[in-house]
């Protein structure tokens, strides 16, 4: 919040000295607020952070990480490993097979990897894979047994990331009001450089709410 309200200042100032700046108080750039206030918000990575949050959701409720560091098993928690271990190799080999050879089915029309279906949808893929081995162990196990279980895994750590998709909302603002206003781009820095930055706005207060060791305890 302070980030946004430094950049409209920032903005203003500028303006008035006769840099290359939007000025955010002015009444175009307080016309385009309102009209992009939740244009900008969709183009933040909720669904991205979402489809995550569902797939390692289902993992943990299904009890994976739980097994993986116990000392003991029973025949019937070995026999689900077996299982999520078949399980997660066969679906590697599926997702290498789909980029493998020229012109495999999630390579881009001229059959690179780059901006190809793959690129573009594997957080998808990721989270799919984490569903999947989460799933099978989960029923495997006795864990999961109906599809109540499969919702409320699904639906697990998502109840805990809701504060997070506040700050969402205001990280999509700050990208948002830096661009308007020119200021990201009159630093001179590079696209890539740019690209990072923006991400790094979206994801890094994510760690703030949802701790990477606590995904996976």
């Amino acid at each position: 919040m302070l980030l946004i309200i430094a950049i409209a200042i920032m903005s203003w100032i500028g303006n008035i000295y006769g840099l290359p700046f939007k000025s955010l108080f002015s009444q175009e750039g307080i016309r385009w607020e309102i009209r992009n206030v939740m244009t900008n918000y969709t183009k933040a990575p909720l669904a991205e952070v979402l489809s995550l949050c569902m797939g390692i959701g289902l993992m943990q409720y299904g009890g994976l990480r739980r097994e993986l560091l116990m000392t003991y098993r029973s025949v019937k928690q070995r026999r689900a490993l077996f299982l999520v271990l078949t399980t997660g190799i066969t679906y590697l080999l599926a997702v290498i097979a789909t980029i493998a050879y020229p012109h495999a089915i999630l390579l881009s029309a001229t059959g690179s990897v780059l901006h190809s279906p793959f690129t573009e949808g594997l957080v998808f893929i990721i989270s799919l894979g984490c569903g999947i081995i989460g799933l099978i162990y989960g029923i495997a196990s006795g864990q999961i047994r109906n599809i109540k279980d499969v919702l409320s895994g699904l639906s697990y750590l998502i109840a805990r990331v809701a504060p997070y998709l506040v700050v969402l909302f205001l990280a999509s603002q700050l990208v948002a009001f830096a661009q308007y206003s020119q200021l990201i781009y009159f630093l001179g820095v590079t696209d890539t450089t740019i690209s990072i930055t923006v991400w790094s706005i979206y994801i890094l207060p994510l760690t703030s709410f949802l701790p990477i060791k606590r995904i996976f305890s």
